[in-house]
């Protein structure tokens, strides 16, 4: 199971996909959940792996969901008796099995790294870069020729402009450093994605001329 849980949890990374990972701590017998037990929640409510039976898993699902939402992790315990209830920054629910048995589960949301994907093979650029793989964020750059400038601080490389195949769910940042090299070309692929922030290095005279030519184009006003 472990093997599983761990290959599933690197699919969802690569796939920027936000999910909840849940790891049993501690269980008191009778019970089918034991300790190291883990499962993965995504975002729909779907569950993999094993955590328990049929009266844990509604439970650590709904808490799940909650805690994606609220960015919170938080370690939750489910049994018969009232006891739990009192210790601080852990939640207690009543265990509804009649065959008893307890568990103490950790949940902790999973989120994408922020994401910037820099356009254009500049030294500003290149220095955007390495600054943000410093500072831990994703990092994808796209360029329409083939140098490798931009290879060695970039998570992941991608040629031309095109980037329907970029995938950006999670938080996306967008830089566009053309610096005269397609800069009416990026900034109109650019234009065509919705990043949280996009910005155009550039002087102020030739982001107000782009700005024109691309409301010629019905890109935008």
């Amino acid at each position: 199971m472990s093997e599983e849980f761990f290959l599933e949890y690197i699919r969802l990374k690569n796939q920027r996909e936000t999910f909840a990972t849940a790891m049993v701590v501690q269980h008191g017998t009778p019970i089918s959940g034991r300790t190291g037990d883990k499962a993965i929640i995504r975002v729909d409510g779907s569950i993999h792996g094993w955590i328990g039976g049929g009266c844990t898993h509604p439970i650590v699902i709904e808490e799940a969901l909650s805690l994606m939402e609220a960015g919170e992790s938080r370690l939750i315990t489910i049994d018969p008796e009232s006891r739990s209830a009192q210790v601080a920054e852990v939640k207690h629910f009543q265990m509804t099995c009649h065959s008893g048995g307890s568990l103490s589960i950790y949940i902790e949301p999973v989120y994408p790294k922020p994401q910037i994907v820099v356009m254009g093979d500049s030294p500003v650029g290149q220095s955007l870069l390495q600054l943000s793989s410093n500072l831990g964020y994703e990092t994808i750059w796209v360029s329409e020729s083939q140098s490798s400038a931009g290879e060695k601080s970039a998570n992941r490389n991608h040629q031309g402009f095109d980037m329907k195949t970029i995938n950006s769910r999670g938080r996306s940042f967008l830089i566009v450093c053309t610096q005269g090299e397609g800069d009416w070309q990026a900034l109109k692929a650019a234009l065509d994605t919705s990043p949280d922030y996009l910005a155009f290095v550039g002087s102020r005279r030739k982001t107000v001329t782009l700005k024109k030519e691309l409301a010629k184009e019905g890109v935008c006003s």
